[in-house]
């Protein structure tokens, strides 16, 4: 009688080096990136504030928007392909989604009161590089707007 043993190999083994395999597992939050874009008050009609998308696909950003003095205040976000650009004509206004109102917009705004704001966009595709346009009719506000991109 014969006997036939089969040994498969170890595949958490490394015979070269004699040595097991380390297999690291990626920590999710290496996936994120936040920024705190803007925690000031008193912000000037038509501030930009600029940020990189470098190969991050989706963005999600929100905040707070205090406005006093029956003023209005408001953001939208415009988006580009030209890696690094700051020229105007190399931007187009984009829609996001705001989460309060489940809708799609191009703005957000209050006027002579406080509005908490969450809003997201995925899939940017070819988007290098994002700003976030702040527009008041006048100076007595404060603005908090925090980021978050994900590859």
């Amino acid at each position: 009688m014969v006997s036939l043993t089969i040994v498969g190999l170890d595949k958490s083994y490394d015979k070269l080096n004699n040595a097991q395999y380390a297999n690291p597992v990626r920590d999710l939050s290496d996936n994120y990136t936040s920024d705190n874009l803007v925690n000031t008050t008193n912000v000037a009609s038509g501030t930009k504030y600029y940020l990189s998308m470098d190969n991050y696909k989706n963005l999600a950003f929100g905040g707070t928007i205090i406005d006093g003095a029956g003023e209005t205040t408001s953001i939208q976000m415009w988006g580009t392909t030209v890696k690094g650009s700051t020229t105007a004509t190399d931007y187009i206004q984009m829609y996001f989604h705001d989460e309060e109102s489940n809708t799609n917009v191009n703005e957000i705004s209050v006027t002579n009161s406080t509005k908490y704001f969450l809003c997201s966009y995925e899939g940017l595709g070819k988007i290098t590089d994002v700003y976030f346009l702040l527009t008041t009719s006048a100076a007595t506000n404060t603005v908090y707007l925090n980021s978050k991109r994900q590859y």
